[in-house]
């Protein structure tokens, strides 16, 4: 169950193939695991991938929720090296 702070957390580390050459992730990386942490939250609430997303595997429905990302952000203290572990914190706004 999520905690009163945040509807859902999860923890990633940071893994060899997404740094570039000097072994720093890229930022663009750290987007798309906070767009698979929002795709976790989906399926920790028993919203199948069918329901939102046209064409998933072993979807016989048409989408009938639309839940679009309209802002993102990130704030980025200082760079993140492979091995080392992040914190992604969903907070909805709606």
């Amino acid at each position: 169950m999520p905690s009163s702070d945040h509807w859902l957390q999860l923890q990633r580390n940071v893994r060899f193939g997404e740094t570039d050459a000097a072994g720093v992730m890229h930022f663009h990386q750290l987007l798309r695991w906070c767009h698979e942490a929002w795709e976790e939250s989906l399926a920790r609430y028993g919203i199948a991938a069918g329901a939102i997303f046209p064409g998933c595997r072993n979807s016989s429905q048409v989408p009938t929720v639309a839940l679009p990302v309209v802002h993102c952000e990130a704030d980025f203290q200082r760079p993140v090296h492979g091995g080392d572990d992040l914190r992604i914190l969903l907070e909805p706004q709606r």
